[in-house]
């Protein structure tokens, strides 16, 4: 299978990191979440990703008004004091290549030897419910940063 995304990393340092992943849901909760982190954790940029899984999208750079740099849908950030790396998702996945890319990131992160991984979603009120009577479950975690090593 032909690799469709195109991985540039500015930094290439990630052993025993923990990777967050947003994932485009309900109010965008997860990619502002990752947005607070990155904002005042003063993360800095070490990577972008161009993907065909992705819808294109380019702006200005979020966390720095007075920057010339640009903004694009997929970008990786770090945090070198918690040894937090974020992956920000800001577009919606492509379905018919969401598996492919997924896949790839699995493979690049894993080459970077990534400590752990989190998923960040969000869901509507009323699908606790819903949620609580399947086998499916889900973890609420409350932690804060200046407890993270």
């Amino acid at each position: 299978m032909e690799k469709s995304t195109i991985w540039k990393f500015f930094d290439e340092c990630l052993d025993d990191y923990t990777l967050l992943v947003p994932s485009v849901a309900v109010g965008n909760v997860s990619q502002l979440a990752c947005d607070l982190l990155i904002s005042s954790l003063s993360m800095v940029k070490i990577g972008s990703v161009y993907t065909t899984a992705q819808i294109p999208v380019i702006g200005y750079d979020p966390y720095n008004l007075k920057s010339e740099n640009l903004s694009t849908s997929c970008e990786i950030y770090k945090s070198d004091t918690k040894k937090i790396c974020i992956l920000q998702i800001r577009s919606p996945l492509i379905y018919k290549y969401a598996k492919q890319f997924l896949e790839e990131v699995i493979e690049t992160f894993n080459k970077k030897n990534i400590k752990d991984v989190i998923i960040l979603t969000s869901s509507y009120a009323h699908e606790k419910k819903h949620i609580l009577t399947s086998s499916f479950r889900r973890r609420f975690c409350i932690a804060s940063i200046q407890n993270m090593p």
